[in-house]
Parts: structure tokens; sequence; C-alpha cells
């Protein structure tokens, strides 16, 4: 079985869905001369890459709700109103769009990692209550990628040159 992890796949990924996002959100960002590297451009260029990758069309401004939203509700050990509210409300409107992809690609699978989680499984389709939480966990995690990015950057330039190991410039 091909999964959708193999050298030629993150190659792919890169050169077709990553690097156009990135390079869109530069050329969005030089005008101005300056940004939040984390929240204009890593962040953004994580969560629109992976929200490609799992098939879901939508903004990253959207992306980032869902995620903050997740996580602040399941980190809501204080039982704050306002956390279960901003965190149900995340959910809900993930759901607008989950359910509806989930059912499409049910009987117009593609090559998104949602319709494979549907699709690969040994003796036919996973259940809706198999792929569901998984893509939810997807979303939440979509947020890491651009914060481990832009911490990555951030202290490659704090540490002396000769110590460098990594800079911007490393394939990106």
């Amino acid at each position: 079985m091909v999964h959708d992890y193999d050298p030629h796949r993150i190659n792919d990924f890169v050169d077709t869905i990553a690097r156009p996002h990135a390079e869109r959100l530069v050329a969005a960002l030089l005008p101005f001369g300056h940004a939040d590297l984390l929240g204009d451009y890593f962040e953004p260029a994580a969560l629109l890459a992976h929200a490609a990758l799992l098939g879901i069309d939508s903004d990253a401004a959207r992306l980032r709700r869902w995620g903050i939203g997740m996580v602040n509700a399941g980190t809501n050990f204080h039982g704050d109103p306002d956390r279960a509210a901003e965190g149900h409300a995340a959910m809900a409107d993930l759901d607008t769009v989950v359910d509806p992809l989930v059912g499409r690609l049910r009987t117009e699978p593609n090559e998104s990692l949602i319709s494979q989680l549907i699709h690969r499984a040994a003796g036919g389709q996973r259940g809706d209550a198999d792929v569901v939480p998984v893509v939810k966990q997807f979303v939440q995690g979509q947020l890491q990628a651009g914060w481990v990015g832009g911490w990555r950057w951030r202290c490659c330039w704090r540490i002396p040159t000769s110590w460098r190991r990594c800079a911007p410039t490393d394939g990106w």
C-alpha cells in the first residue's frame, strides 16, 4: 500500500502547496516593510498548507479560529463560560465544513488526506466516528507547525552567527 507520506508526496506537497502559499503571503507582506512573522507569515502559511493537504478549503483566519477555539475549550480547566462558548462555536463552524466534505469524499474520493483516511481502511470505508475526530485533531494541530516554524527562525537568529545551523534561506 502506498501511503500519503512517501517522500515524493512530501516533495510534491512543498512544491505545489506549501511554497505557493508562502510566496503569496510574502508578496502581500512586502509592501508593508514589516510584519509579525509568527502571526502574519508562519502561522497562516502552515494553516493554509495543512488545510490544502487535508482537502479543506478555507481562509487562514477561520482555520486559526477553529484551532484556538478547540485549544481553549480543551484547556478550560476552570470552567470559564466564555472559553467554553468559544470552543463550542469553533466546533459548530468546523462541523459546517467537515461534515459535508466527508460526505462528498465518500462518493467522490480524491487525493486529500481526509479522503485517504476514509478510503484506505482494511475492509472498506471508515465510518464518521473514526474520521471526524481525527480530522478535528488535525485541525487543532495545524497551529503548531506555524508556531514551530516561527520559533525555529527566531531562535536561529538569537544565537551567535558562528553557531547557526539554520537560516531562513535553508530551502525557503
